[in-house]
């Protein structure tokens, strides 16, 4: 009998009929140990070696696209409706502030982009030459200047006309002399009444801005040792040759240290420098007179610098400093 309700008991309970606090009442069998509900599965424990995670049912959602929303800008006060943010100073446009008769030194200071140096809100005072004191400057020069093999040449010249330092004439009487943006001196003068920077009389002054002063003077500031290139060939403006035996035993001179004047270049620069058909050129830049000294000495000085010519007329010496310039034929 005991067997049979054993069996009948276990039917009951693998049919799911027990509760799980107890079986039936009057089924006669005794209660369930919890381990032996239906469903009830025995885990093993997990070791430190080895952990065995139940399955976990997770609803996994379609991740959205983020979209970053800007923050909401405060709103303006009446003060910063009044006085914008500061972006710096708008650069003073000196060139354009230049007086009338500055053609020339505001066009090739835009080529040779000395105007961009004049624009960094800086103090400086510019020497002006006008365009009159331009037209001073010998054929030859102003013919190189215009080269674009000489833009360096010429951008080192327009340099030479600006100093730092906003400078009164007040300031120009105190001084002696003053450095230039090329790095040379030009000498100040204030001695006579007027005031002379290198060899250019000042004009009264322009302000641009607040940090600039420009004043125009009457002639152009070649600085020492400047060279051009020339776009034809160099000369003097004068032919000559060696003179012969006669004339060198008549003149006494040595006609193989000596040249003779022969014949001049029109609209070159020996005439109007003082040199004469019949001269004798007895030294080039102190070296004995040769063709080839003359070459060296015009290579040498460049464009619109002198060579120094010592001469013999009428049995005297005499000295004449000619400018180098381009053949005008």
């Amino acid at each position: 009998m005991a067997g049979g309700t054993a069996r009948r008991c276990a039917a009951i309970v693998a049919a799911g009929f027990l509760s799980i606090a107890s079986a039936r009442a009057g089924s006669g069998c005794p209660p369930l140990a919890p381990d032996e509900l239906p469903g009830a599965h025995k885990q093993a424990q997990p070791t430190a070696a080895s952990k065995i995670e139940s399955p976990v049912n997770v609803q996994i959602e379609k991740a959205k696209p983020e979209v970053d929303t800007p923050p909401t800008p405060a709103p303006a006060t009446s003060s910063e409706i009044a006085a914008p943010q500061s972006q710096g100073s708008a650069p003073v446009r000196i060139l354009g502030g230049l007086p009338a008769g500055s053609t020339w030194f505001s066009r090739e200071a835009r080529r040779t982009h000395l105007e961009e140096t004049l624009q960094r809100n800086q103090p400086y005072t510019i020497f002006v030459p006008t365009d009159a004191a331009q037209r001073k400057l010998s054929e030859a020069t102003r013919i190189a200047l215009r080269s674009s093999r000489n833009t360096l040449a010429l951008a080192t010249l327009l340099s030479n006309h600006v100093v730092e330092g906003r400078l009164t004439r007040q300031d120009l009487i105190g001084t002696n002399s003053l450095v230039t943006l090329a790095g040379g001196t030009i000498d100040v003068d204030a001695s006579f009444g007027g005031i002379t920077v290198g060899s250019a009389d000042l004009g009264q002054p322009t302000a641009i801005g607040d940090s600039v002063l420009v004043y125009p003077i009457d002639t152009v500031l070649i600085p020492d040792g400047l060279k051009l290139l020339p776009d034809g060939s160099l000369l003097l403006g004068m032919y000559v040759r060696r003179p012969d035996a006669m004339t060198a035993a008549k003149l006494s001179v040595d006609r193989g240290k000596t040249l003779l004047v022969t014949a001049l270049i029109d609209g070159a620069n020996a005439g109007p420098a003082g040199v004469q058909v019949g001269d004798i050129v007895l030294t080039i830049d102190g070296r004995k007179a040769s063709v080839e000294a003359g070459e060296k000495a015009k290579k040498n000085k460049g464009i619109g610098n002198f060579v120094k010519l010592e001469l013999l007329r009428d049995g005297e010496k005499l000295s004449v400093r000619v400018p180098v310039g381009i053949d005008p034929r």
